[in-house]
């Protein structure tokens, strides 16, 4: 609503007959699954460019506003003199996803603006589940891998009296200067790796990462 009126006269209407101007920004549905008054957006941002009115918003899918939980930001462009209304989509969650909170706008200059937002991602049961197949199969492919390491050096490097490269390489030098068994050097050329690891990584990544080289030379 816009009062189309000189405010310096320190008066909303000068004078009875004077009307103001508005414009659906947003028409909200008839809410039925619930309170009356529920609209399922937030509005967060309202400021002035050069040409329009920029409104900044969060909202459901207005189309399914009963069931729909979901919300995305959208962003009006209402022209000054109310006749147009530009509605554009910044965000595409797709229901069930993630929930964007009210936006908020910080002027930068009268043509331009920038929009804040946080997001709620909700997880589902499934999504959890996919995770841990992942998970699984990631170590899977360790085993896999490590099986593979295992028959290359000892089938091909120990019998020829070859090495490997790296840390495994060391650990096979090791073992032939000393006597020592090759799966104790391994171990102990690796273990300190693998201390730096869960110290200033995770215990997951770092048994990721050097659980393979222990199991390749067992």
């Amino acid at each position: 609503m816009k009062y189309n009126s000189d405010f310096t006269t320190g008066k909303f209407f000068p004078s009875y007959f004077d009307k103001v101007s508005n414009i659906d920004v947003v028409t909200y549905p008839e809410y039925t699954a619930g309170h009356y008054n529920y609209t399922g957006a937030a509005i967060g941002g309202f400021d002035v460019s050069s040409s329009s009115y920029i409104v900044a918003q969060s909202t459901v899918d207005l189309d399914y506003i009963n069931t729909s939980e979901t919300r995305n930001v959208y962003v009006s462009a209402v022209s000054k003199d109310l006749s147009t209304n530009k509605l554009n989509k910044i965000t595409s969650y797709a229901e069930g996803t993630a929930s964007a909170s009210a936006p908020q706008l910080v002027k930068i200059n009268n043509n331009s603006f920038l929009l804040l937002l946080t997001n709620n991602f909700t997880y589902k049961e499934e999504d959890f589940m996919n995770k841990k197949i992942k998970t699984l199969f990631s170590y899977l492919m360790i085993i896999v891998g490590a099986i593979l390491a295992s028959f290359s050096v000892a089938c091909i490097l120990l019998p020829n009296d070859a090495i490997d490269y790296g840390t495994a390489g060391i650990a096979i030098i090791i073992s032939k200067l000393t006597g020592y068994n090759l799966s104790l050097c391994v171990l102990l050329v690796f273990l300190p790796f693998l201390i730096a690891g869960v110290s200033f990584l995770s215990v997951s990544i770092s048994l990721q990462k050097r659980s393979w080289a222990l199991l390749s030379t067992q």
